[in-house]
């Protein structure tokens, strides 16, 4: 990209130099514009929910063009649902002012996950001065693995624990408000 200088030299065809024409600065090559993308739900969709929210907020276009899933778009802005999971792969051209175009595309672009059933189980254990309750989580993720386990226990010993299946949690008997919660975090990066 930029200016050039263009230097013409005419020679007649015995050799003889006729004229030489320089200008400065004669041809102008402009970069293409590089389109960007802006995904509303972002690029990694965790809940099972298959419409995506595409904007091209490429600066300076006059035009665009969206191919997904074969399906062919011109507006700036496409809500788009997807047919199932997986990986779904996303183009766009953009043209400026001046009629360059640039391209962007992956058959990548996004991935789509059902949503993880996460639930847990309690045995409860009542004695006279305390409240002992063994948990276990219930996950369902098809295929997909857990990272991390996030248990909290308010008003419990311990009020956290990080384990698959966590320590016995302790409650005082006076207290009886035991709100148990389980988030995971598969290797994906989702959060459940």
């Amino acid at each position: 990209a930029g200016k050039f200088t263009v230097k013409l030299t005419v020679k007649l065809s015995n050799g003889t130099l006729c004229t030489t024409v320089t200008k400065v600065d004669y041809i102008e090559i402009l970069s293409p514009p590089k389109p960007l993308i802006k995904v509303v739900n972002g690029t990694t969709i965790c809940n099972g929910n298959k419409t995506v929210t595409f904007q091209d907020v490429t600066p300076g276009v006059v035009s665009r063009e969206w191919v997904i899933e074969g399906k062919t778009f011109t507006t700036p802005t496409v809500v788009y649902t997807f047919s199932s999971t997986g990986y779904k792969g996303v183009s766009l051209k953009v043209t400026d002012a001046s009629g360059c175009s640039g391209l962007f595309s992956d058959n990548k672009f996004i991935q789509i996950y059902d949503s993880v059933e996460t639930d847990f189980c309690g045995d409860i254990y009542r004695y006279p001065n305390l409240i002992r309750a063994k948990y276990k989580p219930n996950i369902y993720s098809g295929s997909r693995t857990v990272a991390k386990y996030e248990w909290s226990f308010p008003n419990g010993t311990p009020s956290s624990d990080t384990g698959k299946v966590p320590k016995d949690v302790i409650y005082p008997k006076n207290n009886i408000v035991a709100d148990a919660t389980l988030k995971v975090t598969m290797t994906d990066g989702c959060v459940y």
